[in-house]
């Protein structure tokens, strides 16, 4: 079973007029990516901010290509996340 986790602009503390555009994707569809590394790329007047990857896992859905204009909040993509199969226990054994 995977956990879909959704990529969003963040809020830049820009003025709400100001332009941000994705300039890059820094993974294609389907491939692994890594919590923390840099996943898309927005331009805004004098500045380049890149968006990290949420957690480990696949880049499952691009849903804004570059030169696309953007806002804060906006649905950017969509990593896949496998949820792990089982939960660890604690030790069952009795103490002495």
């Amino acid at each position: 079973m995977t956990m879909r986790i959704e990529v969003r602009v963040p809020d830049l503390g820009l003025e709400p007029d100001t332009p941000i555009r994705v300039t890059h994707w820094y993974a294609t569809v389907r491939e692994p990516v890594l919590a923390g590394d840099r996943l898309v790329e927005l331009l805004v007047p004098g500045a380049v901010y890149e968006v990290p990857c949420p957690a480990d896992g696949t880049l499952d859905e691009v849903l804004v290509r570059p030169t696309s204009r953007v806002v804060p909040g906006q649905l950017l993509g969509i990593v896949s996340v496998a949820e792990a199969a089982s939960v660890s226990s604690p030790d069952s054994g009795s103490t002495p």
